[in-house]
């Protein structure tokens, strides 16, 4: 019996999580190139940018988390509701333009390069996936407070912080894999 109320009481505080909305791209862009020196050089003028030091990689992924919600406010307090998160991900890779000049070898290096890549992507695609489900879960769970402004100031903090994780832990993986190069993304 006791156990029964427990869980009973356990059941109702468990809050729905909403759905994350998922949008999920691939971009490229076109690499030309015979030889390895010139897939290098075409790489390094066309690949994408690194925002934060403005250096180029040979791919790249970007998530975005953006978060929504609405305030019900009574005699009890002020509340989230209708809340909505979504993750919109990109992830920029090369496109062999050319593979009929390549050889063989060299054609077979860049397809498990890419393939590589697309690998390390997924990394830091999931990160994105992570902080999305952190926003939600601290925005679906966040107790009401005595006025919306206190549940607004303290719900956005939380979330943001949330994303300031989230991009560390994506720092510290490109940290650990070398961008990559630990699983073997280099050409």
């Amino acid at each position: 019996m006791f156990n029964t109320l427990i869980l009973a009481l356990l059941l109702q505080t468990v809050v729905a999580a909403p759905a994350i909305a998922v949008d999920d791209r691939i971009a490229f862009y076109r690499v030309e190139g015979s030889n390895t020196r010139e897939l290098w050089a075409q790489i390094q003028q066309f690949g994408p940018r690194d925002a934060n030091t403005g250096k180029r990689y040979a791919a790249c992924t970007q998530w975005h988390v953006v978060w929504t919600y609405r305030f019900r406010s009574d005699s009890t307090g002020c509340r989230l509701e209708d809340i909505a998160v979504s993750d919109s991900t990109v992830r920029t890779l090369p496109q062999w333009v050319n593979e009929g000049r390549m050889d063989a070898s060299l054609r077979s290096r860049c397809d498990q390069s890419v393939a590589e890549l697309r690998e390390h992507g997924a990394g830091h695609r999931q990160n994105g996936l992570l902080a999305a489900q952190l926003v939600r879960d601290i925005l679906a769970n966040a107790p009401p407070q005595p006025n919306c402004h206190v549940l607004d100031a303290q719900a956005s903090a939380a979330a943001h912080d949330a994303i300031r994780r989230s991009n560390q832990a994506d720092r510290d993986y490109d940290v650990r894999t070398e961008h990559g190069v630990k699983q073997g993304t280099v050409l």
